[in-house]
Order: C-alpha cells, then sequence, then structure tokens
C-alpha cells in the first residue's frame, strides 16, 4: 500500500495495524514530516520515501492500495497527481482519500471557509504559536473543488468511485475508488 502525503504516518500506521500482512510506503514531500513520522515508533513493514504526488518514483502498477490523508488539495497539480496513482495502481486497486472540500452550498462555503481560517489561526497559534501553521487551510480551499468534482476527476481519470461520504456538510468528504 502507499499513503500519499504521509505526514507523521498516522494513516500509514494505522494500515499496518489492521492489515498486519502487507506492507506499507509512506511518500511525503518533506523529509522533517518523515523524520517525525519514524520517531514514531519503529514499524518494519514501513518504508518512507521523500517524493511529490506529481512524480511517483515507483513502477507502474505496484500497488493495491493508496491512501491519501488531506493530500491531493495540496498537489500542485491534482489532475497529474490522480494520473500518477492510476498509474501505479494495479487493475481493481483501490484509492481512498480524505480531505477538506469546498461545500456545494454557497452560503455554508462561505461559512465553513471563514470559520476555518479563524479557528486554524487560533489553533496554530495556541499549538505552535504560529497562526499560518493551520490557517493555510482556509487559503488552499479556495483554490480547490467540491467533493463532487473531485468525484468527477477520478470517473475521468480511469476510476471508479463507489464511495463519495460528505462530512459537515460537503467540507470533508472520504473518496472510496476503483481503478478500472
Amino acid at each position: 500500500m502507499l499513503d500519499l502525503a504521509t505526514g507523521t504516518g498516522d494513516i500509514a500506521a494505522a494500515l499496518l495495524e489492521h492489515w498486519p500482512e502487507t506492507s506499507v510506503v509512506g511518500l511525503d514531500l518533506s523529509p522533517a514530516m518523515l523524520r517525525r513520522s519514524r520517531a514514531a515508533g519503529s514499524m518494519v513493514r514501513l518504508s518512507q520515501t521523500v517524493g511529490d504526488m506529481n512524480a511517483l518514483p515507483y513502477p507502474s502498477g505496484v500497488f493495491t492500495a493508496v491512501t491519501a490523508g488531506y493530500g491531493f488539495r495540496n498537489a500542485p497539480d491534482p489532475l497529474v497527481a490522480v494520473s500518477e496513482v492510476h498509474r501505479v495502481l494495479a487493475p481493481g486497486g483501490r484509492v481512498v482519500t480524505l480531505d477538506f472540500y469546498l461545500p456545494e452550498n454557497r452560503i455554508w462555503r462561505t461559512t465553513f471557509v471563514g470559520y476555518l481560517h479563524g479557528a486554524g489561526r487560533l489553533a496554530g497559534r495556541l499549538a505552535h504559536g504560529v497562526p499560518e501553521a493551520y490557517g493555510y487551510i482556509a487559503k488552499s480551499l479556495q483554490r480547490w473543488m467540491s467533493a463532487a468534482d473531485f468525484s468527477q476527476l477520478l470517473n475521468e481519470s480511469g476510476f471508479d468511485v463507489q464511495v463519495e461520504r460528505h462530512v459537515l456538510f460537503g467540507g470533508i468528504a472520504i473518496h472510496l475508488a476503483v481503478k478500472r
């Protein structure tokens, strides 16, 4: 399995816990985040790679599953990143994503993004002394898409979306898609 934008490795660790017979590769653009992940514990079946979602350093068709928690929204080009996931997945492989999205309802979208801006800056200040630590989330949403748009992107890229589950009225969504 491949965990994109693995960060501190929480999703990778959960994959290893729930599927003890598998191995997981965690990929992240930040070497500092991967070092934090390694410090969380020694997991024999976890390897880590510094890399970019838009140019995955793996051969085609080698993974049975790809996960991304809050990753595609930060990819330089989401279409390229989704195409790369399609390339490295074996036929029938699954991609599971969790991310923030722009809610479809304009009133809720404005409220949600405004809340994330204020709450993110406050949380960043309280937790790290740096308001921008989480304040970037609202900014990244302004150039992002809705959950339905992401489903369409997956479909157009060779996946069959099996689950699109909304949380917070579309502000967060989980997608499960299978490579055709």
